[in-house]
């Protein structure tokens, strides 16, 4: 391309159009390294959840102003959830072996806590690798969180009500395989284009007559032929013979 030119998409054709071959080879490379990796290195796990909803002090009270107070406390409640004070109790209601060996700080890792859409009602989930652990916590939760709020928060606590128990997950969560491998292609394809367009900016090898006219702007008045060893040697001892 011409110094003193932009460069058009036709020049972007001309330059990675012969490459093509490489291109897709480094793609397919990356893609599947990346998803291989993922394979081996992403362990199962598996998600058991509980929806709880905020009710006010009053069940016989119903309006609006209760239920917009409501739901402006349910972002506090959602943070309640993951402080050292309502998880080392659930660490102690878990059932044998677990209350031996989860911790609070494990806890804080495999928890989270969503909202449903601007509602009273929050979300609280917990992934683990181990189905029967992550239903263990999840259920603990749900059972103790209407006495734990009100031992947070006291006797103007809101009354949270479970709607519905956790299940046992019976499937595992996806490793991530497919996006990963996806995203590794992606990697993989702008890191060859960026590669090919970096050599041949610093590639200053002339192969014809195009490449002094774009890299120089110069017009080209004749081209000598290069000619090959053999052809040379053939007249070099053809001229030899004449002489003698």
């Amino acid at each position: 391309m011409k110094k003193n030119e932009e460069i058009t998409f036709r020049d972007l054709l001309g330059l990675f159009l012969p490459k093509l071959w490489l291109i897709v080879i480094v793609a397919v490379v990356c893609a599947a390294g990346v998803g291989i990796y993922t394979r081996l290195t992403t362990r199962l796990t598996y998600t058991a959840s509980t929806k709880l909803c905020l009710y006010s002090q009053d069940d016989r009270t119903t309006d609006q102003a209760n239920i917009n107070a409501a739901v402006q406390n349910t972002p506090l409640y959602m943070m309640a959830v993951t402080e050292n004070i309502f998880l080392s109790d659930v660490v102690a209601a878990l059932p044998a072996p677990y209350n031996e060996t989860v911790t609070v700080t494990y806890l804080q890792k495999v928890i989270k806590v969503t909202q449903n859409e601007q509602t009273r009602a929050f979300t609280v989930s917990v992934t683990d690798t181990d189905k029967e652990r992550a239903y263990a916590i999840a259920d603990t939760i749900c059972a103790i969180s209407n006495d734990e709020f009100l031992h947070i928060f006291g006797e103007k606590a809101s009354k949270v009500v479970p709607l519905g128990e956790p299940e046992m997950p019976t499937r595992a969560n996806g490793r991530g395989t497919v996006r990963n491998a996806l995203i590794g292609g992606i990697a993989g394809l702008v890191l060859a284009l960026l590669g090919i367009w970096l050599f041949s900016v610093i590639d200053t090898t002339v192969r014809d007559k195009k490449k002094i006219e774009d890299n120089f702007d110069i017009p080209v008045l004749g081209v000598i032929p290069l000619q090959k060893p053999e052809e040379a040697q053939q007249n070099t001892a053809g001229k030899e013979s004449a002489d003698a």
